[in-house]
């Protein structure tokens, strides 16, 4: 089987690619080329181009010798970007699998347990869910042998689950809990979430491929692994021999406090989400989730701790869990995790976050810190 991955080399589809290749499928890599993790792998080619940037010409022609069967989409964003994308592969491929997102579904009440059929596409409360649901739209009249695949909270050994999280920065929340500093959560972690492996995920999704009870169809790919964003807090804290320190937010205050966040809590995290996974199961001949809470973030934790490039810090989003727990109150003394390894950039960052300066004041001050 000829897979074409938009992608590959992410935190939810590098798992993928290597179940591909473990399967001995071959493999096209359709990406900008920046992480060489399979360049040792003989049934990969990366075909390199920047989907988003590139000219259709300029795609075309880099793709014109190949055919797949299968495309499987994890870079479409909004309708501009689905569009381009069948636009180059409509003749191409015998299934086009569109990756969206679980965060896509409106909710009935608060204890959905959400299922395919019973529940419609087109939250509005989130941004990036809305336009997730207008390709989905779009897709199912596009004319292309399509599969709609909605992955909830994924997980592995780079990504570590949380309510209130700096993306690619995970470190900083270890360090923070390390340093015994508080931690936020919304409306003290009371909202369930589905937590899913990057495996796991990887596993059906593989189980999706070709298969003729997939086709013109939509599924959610989520685990039966459900908790309180304060049990995964938990957790994190006794794998790490930590101590508990919550300060606990609700909607008006992440609203006043940490606008960045606002929509992706009250359209996402901040409310629960459990799933029905009837539909994929009985596509897929039925399936064994493997990972829970517990192996998955001894994983990761493992993973953070034996790799000091993966030890980056965020002092902007530092500084703004600081700055909340200032606001609240909070007592004890905050200061800057791994403040001796910080830049002098990362310092000014969190100086600014922590103060919560307007932008006007913020770019006067960082025009007057480049001519320091």
């Amino acid at each position: 089987m000829k897979v074409a991955i938009l992608g590959g080399t992410g935190i939810l589809s590098t798992d993928f690619t290597k179940k591909l290749i473990e399967s001995r499928e071959d493999v096209y890599l359709i990406n900008r080329g920046n992480k060489n993790i399979f360049v040792e792998e003989k049934n990969i080619t990366t075909i390199v181009l920047d989907i988003k940037n590139d000219s259709l010409n300029e795609i075309k022609e880099k793709i014109q010798q190949f055919e797949f069967d299968v495309v499987v989409d994890f870079l479409s964003f909004t309708i501009n970007d689905l569009k381009k994308h069948i636009s180059v592969f409509e003749n191409r491929c015998s299934q086009y699998v569109f990756i969206s997102s679980a965060t896509a579904y409106i909710k009935k009440a608060e204890n959905d347990k959400i299922s395919e059929e019973l529940n419609r596409v087109g939250n509005e409360k989130w941004e990036y869910s809305y336009n997730k649901s207008k390709c989905e739209e779009y897709i199912k009249i596009a004319g292309i042998p399509y599969t709609i695949i909605r992955p909830y909270i994924t997980y592995g050994e780079t990504r570590i689950p949380f309510q209130l999280i700096p993306n690619g920065y995970y470190y900083t929340l270890i360090k923070r809990i390390e340093d015994k500093k508080p931690v936020v959560l919304f409306n003290n972690g009371v909202a369930i979430t589905t937590l899913t492996s990057t495996v796991d995920f990887a596993n059906v999704l593989y189980k999706v491929l070709l298969n003729p009870k997939c086709i013109n169809q939509d599924f959610h790919i989520t685990s039966n692994f459900c908790y309180s964003w304060r049990d995964v807090y938990d957790e994190i804290v006794k794998q790490l021999q930590g101590v508990s320190n919550i300060i606990s937010i609700d909607a008006q205050e992440a609203k006043m406090m940490l606008p960045e966040y606002y929509e992706s809590l009250i359209g996402d995290k901040g409310t629960s989400f459990v799933f029905d996974n009837t539909k994929i199961l009985n596509a897929i001949g039925g399936y064994d989730f493997q990972v829970d809470i517990k192996e998955g973030l001894r994983n990761s934790l493992s993973y953070f701790s034996l790799n000091k490039d993966a030890q980056i810090i965020d002092s902007r989003w530092d500084a703004s869990i600081d700055y909340v727990c200032r606001r609240k109150g909070y007592k004890g003394k905050l200061s800057p995790v791994c403040k001796e390894k910080l830049t002098n950039k990362e310092k000014f960052n969190y100086f600014i976050f922590y103060h919560r300066f307007t932008r006007s004041i913020f770019y006067a001050l960082r025009k007057i810190r480049k001519h320091i």
